[in-house]
């Protein structure tokens, strides 16, 4: 919306919240670029009379005070500086080239930058708070100079030239995730296993950030760096999802959520290891099981084998809640010669062979 063509005085509908008001500028331009802008000293803007500051102004609450200031935005206006046209349809008996201006044109193309990304926005108040979210970025080239009635451009907003020009279609600026690639993040009864998850703005770092489980199990927690997933002892093995949302206070624009996979899996066989490399027959051998994570509640049971007649094998062996390791006396019998013997472990479809020694007396 027009901002209006009398130096530095609102207008209405302009002041209204619902619309982005559009003021101008004057430029000059070198080998095609724009190599300076300047506020265009009869564009209008300042103060509302009536309406109220709006949500998205309330970053600039020190200069609009409790109403709405215009303009949100400026582009070139000044006739002198502005755009040629080619006009086929006689104009005030002129028909050809001529130059136009006015806070008509630089609301026009404000416009048509802006509606490059409007399906990202369900309103003018929704795309002005993600402008005055960028006030210092990329998105926008500041206007620092220039006068407009009793208002003058500086650095960041004012009612001169508002939040600047826009550079690029304003697409959304939520926080930036950095994180591991969610998928399934793996994880075991009984234990704790700790994820870096990290959200932070890329674009103002200084602002907080509100991280939450928005849903999920309560065995995990996250504040905003960390990802601390504690499956309790007594949890069915299988897959829980989970709900990350962060959000920045007073910037409703600016949110996200992420859902994730915890996949809780029961500990696995790991090692089986004897405690030495021989064994004199008719002595006792030590055979260490392990597992990969703590035994859950109710604890687990493995199996042993062996095909030699000159161990004696108990099975299965049990491993009580909370254990990750369990030693296994094995008894020999006694041999003629050095004799190589193997016992299976097994649990949950894996087996893991140890293999020791027994020599004679």
């Amino acid at each position: 919306m027009s901002a209006g063509d009398v130096a530095g005085s609102p207008e209405y509908p302009s002041t209204s919240p619902n619309v982005v008001s559009v003021g101008g500028t004057s430029i000059d331009i070198k080998n095609g670029a724009i190599t300076k802008e300047i506020a265009w000293s009869e564009s209008g803007g300042g103060p509302s009379a009536y309406e109220a500051r709006p949500s998205f102004q309330t970053g600039v609450a020190s200069i609009v005070q409790s109403v709405r200031g215009t303009p949100d935005l400026v582009a070139v206006a000044d006739p002198a500086t502005s755009v040629p046209v080619y006009d086929s349809t006689p104009l005030d008996g002129a028909t050809g080239w001529m130059v136009i201006g006015g806070t008509s044109l630089s609301a026009s193309i404000a416009a048509a930058t802006a509606n490059a990304q409007s399906a990202f926005y369900p309103s003018s108040s929704a795309f002005l708070a993600t402008v005055y979210g960028g006030i210092g970025t990329e998105m926008l080239r500041d206007v620092v100079s220039g006068k407009v009635g009793s208002f003058s451009a500086k650095p960041g907003w004012d009612f001169a030239s508002g939040c600047g020009t826009l550079v690029v279609a304003p697409t959304p600026l939520p926080p930036t995730i950095a994180a591991p690639n969610p998928g399934a993040l793996p994880a075991t009864q009984n234990g704790t296993v700790s994820y870096p998850f990290v959200v932070s703005d890329r674009y103002h770092p200084s602002r907080t950030i509100t991280a939450v489980r928005s849903s999920g199990p309560s065995w995990v927690t996250w504040d905003g760096s960390t990802l601390t997933v504690s499956p309790p002892a007594n949890l069915r093995a299988g897959d829980y999802p989970l709900s990350l949302t962060a959000s920045q206070p007073g910037h409703p624009e600016n949110s996200l959520q992420r859902s994730l996979l915890i996949r809780v899996a029961a500990p696995a066989l790991s090692t089986a290891k004897w405690n030495s490399t021989a064994v004199t027959g008719g002595g006792n051998a030590t055979l260490l099981i392990s597992l990969t994570a703590p035994a859950p509640h109710g604890g687990i049971s493995v199996k042993l084998a062996s095909k030699s007649s000159f161990v004696t094998i108990t099975s299965p062996q049990n491993f009580s809640e909370g254990v990750s390791t369990i030693s296994v006396s094995i008894p020999t019998s006694a041999v003629a010669k050095p004799t190589l013997v193997t016992v299976d472990v097994s649990y949950n479809g894996k087996t893991v062979p140890a293999t020791i020694r027994v020599n004679p007396q």
